[in-house]
C-alpha cells in the first residue's frame, strides 16, 4: 500500500489513506507502475480507483520512499480516479 496521508498529520490521526497496489496491470488512467528503480523487489501497480483509508497499527513494514518523479505520475492518478482537477 501506498500512503497518501502527509506526513505532517500522520502521528495526529489513527487512520491514513492509503492507495493498494497488485502484480496485475489493468492499463487504467488511474493506475501507477513502481518496480526496482523505486526500491520495490518486484513490480508493483498502484490503483487510485481503490483508494481507501487503514490503521495505521496494521502497516507495519516500511519498504521504500517513492521520488518526487513518481509521486508526480500518482496525483495525476488520485485527480482521475476522483475526478478532481
Amino acid at each position: 500500500m501506498l500512503i497518501l496521508t502527509r506526513d505532517e498529520v500522520i502521528g495526529r490521526v489513527r487512520d491514513v489513506v492509503t492507495m493498494p497496489s497488485t502484480g496485475i496491470p489493468r492499463s487504467w488512467l488511474t493506475e501507477v507502475e513502481i518496480g526496482a528503480e523505486e526500491g520495490m523487489p518486484t513490480r508493483f501497480f498502484f490503483l487510485a480507483e481503490n483508494t481507501s483509508s487503514a490503521e495505521k497499527v496494521h502497516l507495519t513494514e516500511w519498504i521504500t520512499e517513492l521520488s518526487a518523479a513518481k509521486m508526480d505520475e500518482v496525483c495525476p492518478a488520485l485527480a482521475s480516479a476522483t475526478d478532481c482537477g
